[in-house]
Protein backbone atom coordinates (compact mmCIF):
# COMPACT_ATOMS: atom_id res chain seq x y z
CA UNK A 1 0.00 0.00 0.00
CA UNK A 2 1.06 3.32 -1.23
CA UNK A 3 1.23 6.37 1.33
CA UNK A 4 1.37 9.57 0.27
CA UNK A 5 4.18 11.93 1.65
CA UNK A 6 3.58 15.42 3.05
CA UNK A 7 6.13 17.98 3.49
CA UNK A 8 6.04 21.48 5.43
CA UNK A 9 7.39 24.58 4.59
CA UNK A 10 7.12 27.69 6.53
CA UNK A 11 7.27 30.91 4.46
CA UNK A 12 6.87 34.27 5.85
CA UNK A 13 4.18 36.46 3.49
CA UNK A 14 5.01 40.05 3.08
CA UNK A 15 2.20 42.16 2.35
CA UNK A 16 3.96 43.14 -1.12
CA UNK A 17 2.88 39.63 -2.21
CA UNK A 18 -0.89 40.62 -1.10
CA UNK A 19 -3.82 42.23 -2.60
CA UNK A 20 -5.25 45.13 -1.16
CA UNK A 21 -7.68 42.84 0.62
CA UNK A 22 -4.57 40.99 2.48
CA UNK A 23 -5.13 37.56 0.15
CA UNK A 24 -1.96 36.56 -1.22
CA UNK A 25 -2.05 37.34 -5.59
CA UNK A 26 -2.49 34.10 -7.16
CA UNK A 27 0.75 34.27 -9.62
CA UNK A 28 2.90 34.15 -5.99
CA UNK A 29 2.26 30.67 -5.30
CA UNK A 30 4.43 29.65 -8.42
CA UNK A 31 7.23 31.46 -6.51
CA UNK A 32 6.30 29.83 -3.13
CA UNK A 33 6.53 26.51 -4.57
CA UNK A 34 9.52 26.85 -6.22
CA UNK A 35 11.00 27.67 -3.00
CA UNK A 36 9.31 24.56 -1.20
CA UNK A 37 10.98 22.68 -3.72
Amino acid sequence: MNKMKCNDFSLKVFVEDTDFQGFVYHANYLKYLERAR
